[in-house]
């Protein structure tokens, strides 16, 4: 079974935060998996793709993260293979982007997604 959940945040510059969790995420990969300063993720292998209005983040053996930006919002979806994983997912990716969104004043608000089978 495969866990979601979901978040829109509204923004005026949804490609920039695309493309800036992106390439951070593709940076913290090849930090032989140290992704945050004081956390300890070293059996997490990161890689990303993007372009300037889709991305996905994977976070293997986590799960993934898929990015969409449309005119007016970023669209997040995390997929993961169980509760732990998810809940990483999550407050990775909502830590980093309200770091990069300081000045816009960004959250993130995750609501739990259909649970996937396969």
């Amino acid at each position: 079974m495969t866990l979601t959940a979901e978040a829109r945040i509204e923004t005026d510059r949804p490609s920039r935060y695309l493309v800036q969790l992106c390439e951070h995420a593709n940076a913290m990969g090849g930090s032989r998996g140290r992704m945050h300063p004081g956390r300890r993720h070293h059996q997490v292998q990161v890689q990303a793709e993007w372009s300037d209005t889709h991305g996905v983040i994977r976070f293997e053996p986590w799960g993934r993260c898929t990015l969409d930006a449309t005119s007016a919002a970023l669209l997040l979806r995390v997929e993961a293979t169980g509760e732990d994983g998810l809940r990483r997912l999550q407050d990775i990716i909502a830590a980093d982007l309200a770091r990069f969104g300081r000045r816009d004043h960004l959250t993130v608000s995750w609501a739990a997604g259909p649970d996937l089978t396969g």
